[in-house]
């Protein structure tokens, strides 16, 4: 590289010369230069030729030394002096470009090999980022994973024991369940035991009523005679043997009485009876809480034997209707279902 360098700088050197030497013989032998030299020579030529062909006045006279010698003092030393030293300016200003150019260029050539491996490093660096970015994303993806995996594991661990907390509840529910249903069978069992032995100790109490009555009337009564001498006995009203059924509904405030709806309909719903409790009203026309029906199934359902039916004996029609328990044709149809799947009752 040094030697190149020397190299370059020796050949620089004898280029400039030249080039120098070559301005200025352009500046003074152009060939305006020349023209006027040659011009100045047939001019001074032509003097000398008119000075030696005339003739000298008052004994003036020179010689052709003197001619030389004043041509030898008449030249442009100065003038070309002044050129060498504007040429000489010319060539130290050049050098110096020339070294700064010289310069630059090596600067440009190290920032060019600078940049050749600052770009290889970067390449380098680059590839180095590409596969260290695939590593951290490769290890993100398997953190993600394990972490994803984690997650399902608690997630699943969490409805396990859940779903074993439920399973736990129901057969807990499962078993309340069965003991309350077998718990209401019995309750049913004795309160259905409980009415028979209630319709029996209501079926004494009426006959000692009736025998108590009995025994207050006279064995053999008169018959009660007019004036005219023909009788106008009433008709005597027979023995009273009504038996007051319970109240399921109060009919003023419209409410169950629930100790005697557990009792006798503990298998029909609050909503089915009030349903029905409004449909016996809109049947009830006289509002006396009494429906006066006579059909086959009165002998069945008129447990007072008073030839109408009230709330009570109206849910037992209900209830034979439901069950289809009755003997009569009235029981055996059984209950219709409304579009709406509501059960309406078919008594009419």
């Amino acid at each position: 590289m040094n030697t190149l360098n020397w190299f370059s700088l020796f050949s620089t050197s004898h280029f400039v010369k030249e080039m120098r030497l070559d301005r200025i013989n352009r500046l003074v032998f152009d060939r305006t230069n020349l023209k006027k030299l040659r011009d100045a020579i047939c001019n001074l030529f032509d003097i000398f030729h008119e000075v030696l062909e005339k003739d000298f006045e008052y004994g003036c006279y020179f010689i052709c030394d003197d001619i030389i010698s004043r041509l030898h003092e008449v030249q442009k030393h100065e003038e070309v002096v002044e050129a060498e030293k504007k040429a000489e300016s010319y060539r130290v200003k050049s050098m110096e470009a020339y070294e700064k150019l010289m310069a630059e260029r090596q600067e440009i050539q190290d920032k060019l090999l600078e940049a050749a491996r600052t770009k290889t490093k970067s390449l380098v660096l680059e590839k180095l980022c590409e596969e260290k970015t695939e590593k951290l994303q490769e290890l993100q993806r398997v953190r993600t994973v394990s972490m994803w995996e984690k997650e399902r594991e608690k997630v699943v661990k969490d409805y396990q024991q859940k779903i074993d907390d439920l399973e736990d509840e129901l057969a807990f529910l499962k078993h309340n369940t069965k003991a309350i249903t077998r718990r209401m069978s019995d309750i049913s069992h004795l309160e259905g035991e409980l009415y028979e032995q209630q319709k029996l100790f209501m079926g004494v109490i009426a006959g000692l009523r009736t025998d108590i009555s009995l025994s207050g009337l006279p064995s053999d009564p008169l018959p009660n005679i007019s004036n005219n001498g023909n009788s106008s006995g009433t008709e005597q009203k027979p023995l009273s043997t009504l038996v007051e059924n319970p109240v399921i509904v109060d009919p003023k405030t419209n409410k169950m009485n629930g100790i005697v709806y557990l009792r006798h309909f503990a298998h029909m719903s609050q909503k089915f009876i009030l349903d029905h409790w409004e449909k016996f009203k809109n049947f009830d026309c006289n509002g006396d809480q009494m429906l006066d029906v006579e059909e086959e199934a009165m002998d069945e359902v008129d447990i007072d034997k008073s030839h109408t039916l009230d709330f009570y004996e109206y849910l037992l029609v209900v209830d034979k209707i439901t069950k289809k328990s009755g003997k009569a044709a009235l029981f055996k149809q059984g209950i219709s279902k409304s579009i709406e799947g509501t059960k309406v009752c078919v008594i009419q």
